[in-house]
């Protein structure tokens, strides 16, 4: 079943990386669920003058690479993977090149 939205991750330093997986506590907000399938449906980058940004994601650390795009010089950019977006059963593990000056991704969760 597709989870609601989970919310938007910002990068803001260069050459960074990320691993996204979801985390849910009990009723009792005791005990932790992992849940790492996460849909990724959007992804927002602003570039430095330095170049265009570059964000790579792949399934899982050291998974397939499933999205790598590029952003344009100084200016910022939108990609959209639609309602449904691009699915990450190992998690989504997200690089960010020196050109970055911001990001956000916006996901989803895949949980039973």
């Amino acid at each position: 079943m597709l989870g609601e939205t989970v919310g938007t991750i910002a990068f803001t330093t260069t050459s960074t990386s990320a691993y996204l997986i979801t985390r849910v506590n009990n009723i009792n907000g005791n005990t932790v669920t992992e849940y790492p399938e996460t849909v990724i449906t959007h992804i927002h980058l602003i570039s430095t003058g330095g170049g265009g940004a570059v964000v790579t994601i792949a399934n899982g650390l050291g998974g397939q690479q499933q999205i790598n795009i590029t952003g344009t010089i100084s200016k910022g950019i939108d990609f959209d993977f639609g309602v449904f977006g691009i699915s990450f059963t190992k998690g989504a593990y997200i690089t960010t090149d020196a050109n970055i000056s911001c990001a956000s991704i916006t996901c989803k969760a895949n949980k039973a």
